[in-house]
């Protein structure tokens, strides 16, 4: 005969306590005590207990309708060098906000992790994953190079963006590859002639080398485009870049620091030369504005997905779901 997979019932037996108690301690109902709780997690990990995805829809369904108390929670990752200093990143907080709104409205909580703490080990994140009760993860853009204290096998999980590379998860992002054509695309039809692409190595490699495929679309196409990949980059050396190719005007992932190069040069914004700029918090002139709530909120329908069909760890076939930009004219551009 097939093994039965475990019920709430099964812990139930395990632990000496009703099959009530069992279904609040896992929803982390205040009124079972943490201990009781830690017991009851601790019971299901290790007989592999999963919850039913159509019974969990349901549930779910019922509490969204009654307007009651959440209490599933999705945990909010993040590897700043402090716990809030992410708070203070417009783009992060609008990635948490769209997030966060997409989880309430199906029926979840969602509740910041940092996982840069000097000191923090796989045990002790999954002691404070389980502490706040979080079902799934969504990671938000790491800044370094290092590994998350996580242990993959045990949440379903989704990346925002696509600096995290290993391991490789589920993601939402922008769509970077159509960032550069869109921009040109818009340049050309307001009558510039020769543009230019300024990016560096490092910010090619945060977006999975889709300002290089960008490119690569365009030269399939149209006459090469001018590219300057640099990391750091002087007037004098600008200055005589623009004078080679003659440019009218700029794509940059920097807008904010080429716009300043330009000026220092005495090249005036839009009168000499058009700017757009892919990457910024702030950006001036011409952008592709990533849309953050988007991004969020599709990362959220990945993680409760994965929560609805049973799945943990990391996947045999990760899926990406790319967010389109939008083009806004701005003005430093001649319209």
């Amino acid at each position: 005969m097939p093994r039965r997979n475990p019920t709430l019932q099964t812990i139930a037996d395990i632990a000496g306590v009703s099959r009530n108690t069992v279904s609040c301690a896992l929803r982390a109902d205040p009124r079972i005590s943490k201990k009781t709780q830690e017991k009851i997690r601790r019971i299901a990990e290790e007989i592999g207990y999963r919850p039913n995805p159509m019974v969990s829809a349901l549930m779910q369904s019922l509490r969204q309708s009654h307007g009651s108390a959440k209490s599933a929670n999705l945990g909010f990752v993040h590897s700043f060098e402090d716990p809030d200093i992410w708070r203070c990143h417009l783009y992060y907080r609008k990635l948490f906000e769209g997030a966060e709104q997409r989880a309430n409205e199906m029926g979840y909580n969602l509740t910041p992790v940092w996982g840069a703490e000097p000191g923090l080990s796989v045990d002790r994140m999954t002691h404070i994953l389980r502490s706040r009760s979080v079902l799934g993860l969504i990671i938000g853009p790491i800044g370094f190079r290092g590994q998350l204290p996580i242990d993959w096998s045990r949440y379903p999980m989704a990346a925002m963006g696509a600096s995290l590379r290993e391991p490789q998860l589920h993601r939402a992002a922008t769509y970077f590859t159509h960032t550069i054509p869109r921009a040109w695309q818009e340049l050309k039809a307001l009558g510039y002639q020769r543009v230019g692409v300024i990016y560096s190595e490092y910010t090619n490699a945060r977006v999975d080398f889709a300002f290089d495929a960008g490119c690569a679309i365009l030269n399939q196409n149209e006459a090469a485009i001018p590219v300057l990949r640099t990391e750091l980059i002087t007037p004098d050396e600008l200055n005589r870049w623009l004078d080679e190719h003659q440019l009218d005007a700029l794509i940059t992932a920097f807008g904010n620091q080429v716009l300043s190069l330009l000026q220092h040069c005495g090249r005036r914004v839009p009168e000499d030369i058009g700017l757009v700029t892919l990457m910024a918090d702030k950006p001036p002139g011409a952008y592709i504005e990533r849309d953050w709530g988007a991004i969020g909120a599709a990362t959220v329908d990945l993680v409760v997905g994965q929560l609805l069909r049973n799945e943990r760890g990391i996947p045999a076939k990760p899926k990406t779901v790319l967010i389109e930009g939008e083009w806004f004219p701005g003005d430093l551009i001649e319209r």
